[in-house]
């Protein structure tokens, strides 16, 4: 990897490693949902092994974010919606609206934005759909539930209840303000 000062320089092992075990240290990968202890907490909305079921208690503005950090890691989201005047602002490749089309792209997060919107019970390993509301039930793998304007809590079957802070980044914020007064 590139250490930017090419002075670096490295002597690599000669010795033979067939016999021995390599061990790599890997990180979470995903999304940055939120801070716990003062360290970002990372997620992935989806399994590539089995469909996701995610409930979002939680403002719309809490919402979106979690949704746009979703696709800047790449997930593509189709939202299911009677009020599309709060998702228009923040729609272009990667969040796209539910019509009568066919989506670009088959997306692998479908939103169910509201209680009157039809719910889905099962689907394909890799996709999640994300209900958002008061919907929450036992069969979601995944629970993010806003407790006040500054923190919400996480729920898997291996995280019971982690207390998160809700983290606005200023180039965040000016980011969403810029979309939603650009769609006015």
């Amino acid at each position: 990897l590139p250490l930017g000062n090419r002075s670096m320089d490295f002597e690599l092992s000669r010795r033979d490693l067939h016999h021995s075990r390599l061990v790599i240290p890997a990180s979470s990968s995903g999304y940055v949902v939120g801070m716990t202890n003062g360290f970002p907490m990372l997620m992935s909305l989806t399994d590539p092994l089995r469909f996701t079921k995610v409930a979002i208690d939680a403002d719309i503005a809490v919402v979106q974010q979690q949704l746009l950090r979703a696709s800047a890691t790449g997930a593509t989201v189709q939202v299911h919606t009677r009020r599309p005047h709060l998702w228009e602002p923040i729609c272009g490749d990667r969040i796209t609206l539910a019509t009568n089309t066919s989506p670009p792209v088959t997306p692998t997060v479908v939103v169910l934005d509201g209680d009157d919107i039809d719910t889905v019970t099962g689907g394909e390993r890799g996709r999640a759909v994300v209900t958002i509301g008061t919907a929450i039930g036992r069969d979601n793998d995944i629970v993010i539930e806003q407790r006040s304007t500054t923190e919400m809590t996480l729920t898997t079957p291996q995280l019971n209840g982690v207390t998160l802070t809700i983290m606005w980044p200023r180039n965040e914020t000016a980011f969403l303000a810029h979309l939603r007064r650009a769609r006015r």
